[in-house]
């Protein structure tokens, strides 16, 4: 069983500017496994604006073939709804681009070079699992920074189908919860429709 610790914090921050007062929030979320001492997001919103700072987020190989953790090269993420930028940073390399956002729909002539518009994967071919999961609110309740928390655990499993070679697996997440909305009013949203393929695992 393996088991992952979860922490968010949800600080409420005001920034003068001018002779006015601007509220944002900060939400920092640290996590653990096992003996990987732990990664770190820090999300700042304010309004519509956006700033994301990413630390040990990453993997890195090493000459003898072996994985590190580390930053990942694009390590700040700065979103203007109004502006209509993003502005991604490399702060160890000091470099940044400017993009628009939100991005403009590729053309079907960018789809095909970017390869979207291959048929689907071969599904058939990938080992199929059962996932589920149960989360079970343990009605303790906490205040961070005036805003109150839920603390919960969530179990996941994985049970193989049909595949000899697939191993099943129990994950154990104790987190605790606070309502809060991260996104910003240009984000974009996903359409109806559209399909979307998502494949993890441990190296």
């Amino acid at each position: 069983m393996t088991h992952f610790l979860f922490w968010f914090f949800l600080l409420i921050a005001g920034w003068p500017q001018g002779t006015q007062l601007h509220e944002g929030t900060k939400l920092v979320q640290r996590y653990s496994s096992g003996t990987f001492a732990g990664g770190e997001i820090t999300t700042y919103t304010m309004g519509d604006r956006r700033r994301r700072e990413f630390r040990n987020t990453s993997q890195h190989r090493n000459a003898d073939g072996s994985w590190q953790q580390g930053d990942p090269s694009i390590n700040v993420v700065i979103q203007r709804c109004d502006l209509g930028k993003v502005y991604e940073i490399d702060t160890k390399a000091k470099e940044y681009k400017v993009k628009e956002y939100p991005p403009k729909p590729l053309t079907p002539e960018e789809r095909k070079q970017h390869g979207l518009d291959d048929p689907d994967w071969d599904t058939s071919t990938l080992p199929a699992f059962r996932v589920e999961t149960t989360t079970v609110d343990t009605g303790e309740r906490e205040e961070f920074f005036g805003q109150w928390a839920r603390h919960v655990f969530t179990t996941v499993k994985r049970i193989p189908l049909d595949d000899t070679k697939g191993e099943p697996s129990v994950s154990t997440r104790s987190g605790w919860y606070i309502d809060y909305d991260r996104e910003i009013s240009c984000e974009p949203r996903p359409s109806a429709g559209h399909k979307f393929h998502d494949f993890g695992g441990l190296m």
